[in-house]
């Protein structure tokens, strides 16, 4: 690697344990990084950039700021791509970029994969936005590209492989456990009576005082609603849940007591069967084996918004199953419940 600069890089990785975690698996390696991005621009509306390493064992992550002076990007593209030591099973960044589409250039969640010492890349995107709440909303599916060389990337991906013109001499790498960063409330609703195990049922009890209330004053977190088997419904709001993801986080949840059924409730844009796509309010609620989409398209008049009819669909499988199913690396929830709004705190065991 040729280069018309050289530098010493000194970067603080933040350590998490695998867990059950396949990391040699390369489509595990892409599921965990996009659900780190994906958590971060629903509970935040925006994305930091960060370095996301895959070993034996453990996840390591680093954010970019302050890694390197501005106009510097080559040097992240060749610690990603030349260095950081041979028992990296995974090399990733991801973070927001103003990304082309038909409408103009939208913000976008991009997730990047260099592999080591190959001027190959591969890249996913998912277009973006932010509720006046700060809660972020889909604008999209997942994009993908990649290529075999740097000339291959688009523009706005350039700076991202291109290593060229940069070497780092050497590197000192600061490993230290992830100290968790939560904003997590809850409080016990009481019993809820249904008369089925129908998913669907369950959704409709929930928003038939839900949907309004977030409509009339807004959602500033992510809702997780589980229903325990003595029939009392609790409800739980994430606003921050680093270094967890959220389908470890809703497990811990669902663990924490014999669970029948729990739904994600989330802003979103919602696309509608005549091909229109609208802001909305989209819930996912598993139970007794299956697993159910709710989406409440909504129109916003200048003179207020109007709550359209909500439609429904049945995913073939539960593809990311919530209950009796542990999450990837150990996570307590303490204390109890009580009969109020709580507090909560998560604590990681030591590695």
């Amino acid at each position: 690697m040729s280069s018309d600069r050289h530098e010493h890089l000194d970067i603080h990785f933040h350590r998490s344990l695998a867990g059950d975690l396949d990391t040699h698996d390369v489509e595990t390696q892409w599921a965990t990084t996009i659900r780190q991005a994906e958590a971060a621009v629903l509970l935040g509306g925006e994305i930091a950039d960060t370095l996301v390493l895959f070993r034996d064992d453990d996840i390591l992550s680093a954010p970019v700021e302050g890694m390197v002076d501005e106009g510097e990007e080559r040097l992240v593209a060749a610690v990603l791509r030349h260095i950081l030591g041979d028992d990296v099973l995974g090399r990733f960044r991801f973070g927001e970029r103003s990304v082309p589409s038909p409408e103009g250039p939208r913000r976008a969640a991009v997730v990047l994969r260099l592999p080591q010492g190959d001027p190959g890349w591969e890249v996913r995107w998912r277009f973006f936005g932010e509720t006046p709440a700060g809660v972020g909303t889909w604008h999209s599916d997942w994009h993908e590209a990649r290529g075999l060389a740097i000339e291959d990337a688009p523009a706005w991906l350039v700076d991202w492989v291109d290593d060229r013109r940069a070497e780092v001499t050497g590197q000192q790498l600061h490993e230290h456990p992830e100290p968790p960063e939560l904003d997590i409330r809850a409080a016990r609703l009481g019993p809820l009576p249904l008369t089925s195990e129908d998913p669907r049922e369950l959704a409709e009890a929930l928003h038939a005082s839900l949907d309004r209330e977030i409509v009339h004053q807004g959602l500033d977190a992510l809702l997780v609603f589980v229903l325990r088997a003595d029939g009392v419904l609790e409800r739980w709001e994430l606003r921050r849940i680093e270094p967890f993801n959220i389908d470890d986080m809703i497990r811990a949840i669902c663990a924490h007591a014999p669970t029948t059924a729990v739904a994600l409730v989330h802003p979103a844009n919602v696309t509608l069967p005549d091909g229109r796509a609208l802001p909305g309010i989209a819930t996912v609620v598993q139970r007794a084996g299956r697993q159910i989409y709710r989406a409440l398209p909504i129109d916003p008049r200048p003179d207020g918004p109007v709550l359209l009819t909500p439609f429904f669909q049945e995913a073939d499988r539960v593809h990311t199953p919530w209950i009796d199913t542990p999450p990837s690396v150990p996570i307590e929830l303490t204390p109890l419940l009580d009969d109020g709004p709580t507090s909560w705190t998560g604590e990681v065991p030591e590695a």
